[in-house]
This record gives structure tokens, sequence and C-alpha cells, in this order.
């Protein structure tokens, strides 16, 4: 039964993008990422701490608080979904994602658009970013860090640049438990 719900849960993740009342003929938006489960010897899935070990992400993603977060367990981990957008001219759009079983734990760029208790550290499990502003031929301007990154590949695509609330980036970025 709870093989059942961990599937209905994966299933019930949405991503929903509007920027107008019509579609835009052209607009693509990709979404990318894995789950990641535990499983006991009998096949059902294990409670365990996803959010506990330290983090290899780019120091400029937000997370919810590091308190709350060790302690957060869970069965299924959102691992590193991604947004990108193909549009054959610049456009802005309004994306929201729905984990309605889960939650939120890391975004950039910062959400535009979300419930407050995302932003400041508690439980929720949705998220959203207002106004982005998709850029195709655009230069690429992206934050960086020291050192390099193994996250900085995801990048490496011809999908357009993305502005929001004034970061560049190739595409909009989240992770959460459930």
């Amino acid at each position: 039964m709870r093989r059942l719900a961990v599937i209905a849960a994966l299933l019930s993740l949405s991503v929903f993008v509007s920027g107008q009342s019509t579609p835009i003929p052209g607009l693509v938006a990709h979404e990318w990422g894995t789950f990641t489960s535990v499983a006991g010897e009998d096949g059902r899935a294990v409670q365990w701490l996803p959010q506990s070990g330290p983090t290899d992400l780019p120091d400029f993603v937000d997370r919810i608080d590091c308190r709350f977060k060790g302690s957060l367990s869970g069965t299924v981990r959102m691992e590193t979904p991604v947004i990108y957008f193909y549009a054959p001219r610049e456009m802005a759009v309004n994306v929201s994602v729905r984990f309605p079983q889960g939650v939120i734990t890391e975004w950039f760029p910062k959400p535009t658009a979300a419930r407050e208790d995302i932003i400041n550290g508690a439980m929720g499990g949705d998220i959203a970013w207002a106004n982005v502003h998709v850029k195709p031929g655009a230069p690429s301007r992206f934050r960086i860090e020291p050192g390099q990154n193994h996250y900085y590949v995801a990048r490496e695509t011809d999908a357009a640049p993305i502005e929001v609330g004034g970061a560049m980036e190739r595409f909009l970025f989240y992770r959460g438990v459930e």
C-alpha cells in the first residue's frame, strides 16, 4: 500500500507554465530530474534523512532552514529537477511547481511568487516564479563561485537563458523531500 502511495505522490508532481491566456506558439518548457527512494529487504519504502549530509550545491542556491532540513525524513527525494525553456522570441512567463505531499527544500533563482512559508524556511510543497524572462540568444551571464561545481554542466544546453528578479540562469532549479 505504501508503494502505491509513493507512486501516486511521484505522479502528482506537476509543473504549470503560463504567460498568456492562449498558448504561445513555439514555447517549450522541459522539466528534467530524478527521484531517489530507499527500500528495505522486503521492498517497502524506508524512512531516511536525505538532507542530513553535506550539500554539493553552489553556495548561491537558497535552502530551507538547515535545522529543519537536517531533521527532515522522507521516503522520496526529488533530485535536482530543473526546467529549461525554449522559445522563438523573448517573452515572460509565470511558473509554478507543486509537490503536494512533499517539501521544497532548495531553489534558485529566488522564487518571486511563492508561499511565504517556503521563503521563510518552513514546510511547503509549492513554489512559483513570476515574470520569468525567457531570452533566447541572450548572452550568458550566470552567477558562479570559486572552483568548479559539477552542477554547472546543467547549463551546457541550447535552452534559452532566463532572468528572474535580476538573476540570470539557464534553468529554474528546485529540490524536495516527501
